[in-house]
């Protein structure tokens, strides 16, 4: 199941494609292959894609269960 969404949440900082590889300790183009199979929550505001803390969180958190 997806959880990405095109609607910002403003109360939540969000985190750019370099620093959400930094905070799972992957690359950047893994990042990007989770946003394109829809894999990872993620919001969009044209080209640039953003993550929160828990849209991360959420990912491992149902990785780890797999």
């Amino acid at each position: 199941m997806t959880q990405s969404t095109t609607i910002h949440d403003t109360n939540k900082p969000t985190i750019d494609v370099a620093h959400a590889a930094h905070y799972m300790g992957v690359s950047e183009r893994t990042i990007r292959r989770l946003v394109s199979g829809r894999a990872i929550g993620h919001r969009r505001l044209a080209r640039l894609v953003r993550f929160t803390q828990d849209d991360l969180d959420r990912y491992v958190e149902n990785i780890s269960v797999c």
